[in-house]
């Protein structure tokens, strides 16, 4: 809580529940709702390279404007690459 009071990113769940911490750091409020929304990666060994091409595909749809489906039509190809016989899936 004392992190995420001085502006650090809050590491447990509840603190985005607790009204002192949304006083003073209102907008975190969405952050908690997507948080508790949000599913978690895949156990895949190439897990951080799926992260950066997701980033790539967000960065097409914010600095860009692409539309989502399109920015995620255009990177199936490196989804697939990454998650083509990957040991860990299953």
């Amino acid at each position: 809580m004392k992190r995420a009071m001085a502006g650090g990113q809050a590491t447990q769940a509840w603190i985005y529940d607790d009204a002192e911490y949304l006083k003073r750091w209102p907008q975190m409020a969405a952050v908690g709702d997507a948080l508790a929304h949000a599913k978690g990666l895949p156990v895949m060994s190439r897990a951080t390279q799926l992260v950066e091409v997701f980033a790539e595909v967000m960065g097409e749809v914010l600095a860009n404007g692409t539309d989502p489906a399109t920015a995620i039509a255009n990177a199936e190809d490196k989804f697939a690459r990454l998650t083509r016989g990957d040991p860990l899936l299953k």
